[in-house]
């Protein structure tokens, strides 16, 4: 091959790159896109209760606002955001906290009961026994909270950790 074609496919071949590139950064935000639409208001979905009942968005409190708080019970960060939860429980009178996790049921047991949280009239323990939580709401990282308003429509979508006075002035 001569000097010139080597030029014309190597520039062929990052045009096709470049093309590819963005098709696929096109795509993501897309999916961005779609992701902020289905969230906008609390979506369909089935978790499960400590019990292993099936709990849907039906079930859902209405007139409150609701928080889903995504976390893992070995996450310092998660603890940490349960922690000023319950310090502040009297500051959320009028908001439910709906935690999820796809640990089991004693390690979800176990992390409400050591933040004083099980059995509360607005905290609820979920678990994500499928692994489905990401694909109804988006979660990429945990923690990861969706605030709701009363009326069920998205207030804030947080990845990573949330001021609880940040919390309090969203709600």
């Amino acid at each position: 091959m001569k000097a010139k074609e080597i030029k014309k496919v190597a520039g062929i071949l990052i045009l096709i790159v470049i093309i590819s590139l963005g098709g696929l950064l096109g795509n993501k935000v897309c999916q961005r896109n779609q992701m902020m639409r289905k969230i906008e208001s609390i979506p369909e979905f089935n978790l499960y209760t400590l019990k292993d009942s099936l709990y849907t968005q039906q079930q859902i409190p209405q007139g409150l606002n609701t928080v889903f708080v995504y976390y893992n019970s070995e996450c310092e960060y998660c603890n940490a955001e349960a922690e000023k939860i319950e310090e502040n429980l009297s500051s959320f009178k009028n908001t439910q906290f709906i935690f999820v996790s796809f640990e089991k049921t004693d390690v979800i047991r176990n992390f409400a009961l050591k933040y004083d949280l099980l059995n509360l009239t607005n905290v609820y323990f979920l678990r994500d026994k499928k692994l489905e939580f990401s694909n109804f709401f988006g979660a990429q990282s945990i923690p990861y909270l969706l605030v709701y308003s009363t009326d069920g429509k998205l207030v804030k979508r947080h990845n990573g950790v949330i001021s609880i006075e940040e919390l309090m002035n969203l709600l």
